[in-house]
């Protein structure tokens, strides 16, 4: 808001027409009638300065005498204006330095994170390796059991061979028994177990494959006649089946002697 002009403290009209009158008293002392001298005159004109002078000089320290509250609530306000914006600067500093600090935490968790994120990479990169060389491992030692598999399968079949010839000598089919025994129970404790059917036990089709039927009056019928090859199971999987001759029945017989006699007629 703009301020009111300046109030004229003393009455200027007084000072200023004395002034005057005195001046021009002088002047006419001086140049028209110097009755009186011209010290006189220029008495009166140096007293009219000093007059004007005075009221000047005292208008001037009486206006700044009562303009003093006005500019002492200038300075207040102008002091309310700096005391604020210095409030609002040091507010806003404050501000500034917090968001700064907040930053720099930021800053420092994203570097921890991308520093775990970094180490977790290069875990998984290891473990990535780690499954490779175990995969590898595993083909490898799938690979051997395989290959362990066929060879215990070849040599049982050596065995089985060996000890279906006639006239073995005992002392030699004793101890190939004996070593056979001996491995197949090596075969137990990995979980292997060879399936020799005896005469007599009933048909598994889990464990075993018909190889072909016969008639028997001692053996009853289904069950196995006679066991023509061995078979090896891997806990519940066959590796290879027991091929076995079962007993057929005599129903089975008739039945197959009708359609050969049905063959020769026509």
């Amino acid at each position: 808001m703009a301020s009111p002009p300046p109030r004229t403290v003393l009455p200027a009209f007084p000072f200023m027409l004395a002034a005057l009158v005195l001046f021009m008293l002088g002047v006419y002392d001086v140049f028209i009638r110097p009755v009186h001298g011209p010290w006189v005159g220029r008495a009166e004109i140096a007293g009219a300065v000093a007059i004007f002078l005075l009221f000047v000089f005292w208008e001037i320290r009486l206006r700044a005498v009562v303009d003093l509250p006005e500019a002492l609530r200038r300075v207040q306000d102008r002091y309310a204006d700096l005391e604020a914006a210095r409030k609002e600067h040091y507010r806003a500093r404050t501000t500034l330095e917090g968001a700064i600090d907040r930053v720099e935490e930021s800053r420092q968790v994203l570097a921890e994170f991308q520093s775990s994120f970094e180490k977790l990479v290069d875990k998984q990169h290891q473990l990535e390796d780690e499954m490779i060389n175990r995969r590898q491992e595993l083909g490898e030692a799938k690979r051997l059991a395989e290959d362990w598999q066929e060879r215990a399968v070849h040599y049982i079949d050596s065995i089985e061979r060996a000890l279906s010839h006639e006239g073995l000598d005992k002392e030699y089919k004793s101890a190939m028994e004996r070593s056979l025994s001996e491995y197949t129970r090596s075969l137990e404790a990995l979980g292997f177990h060879v399936v020799q059917a005896q005469p007599g036990d009933a048909f598994d089709a889990k464990m075993h494959e018909v190889a072909g039927e016969e008639e028997s009056q001692e053996q009853a019928q289904g069950t196995v006649l006679r066991c023509t090859r061995w078979g090896i199971m891997a806990g519940d999987k066959p590796l290879r089946m027991a091929r076995v001759v079962v007993v057929k029945g005599a129903g089975d017989a008739e039945e197959e002697d009708e359609q050969d006699a049905e063959k020769e007629q026509e």
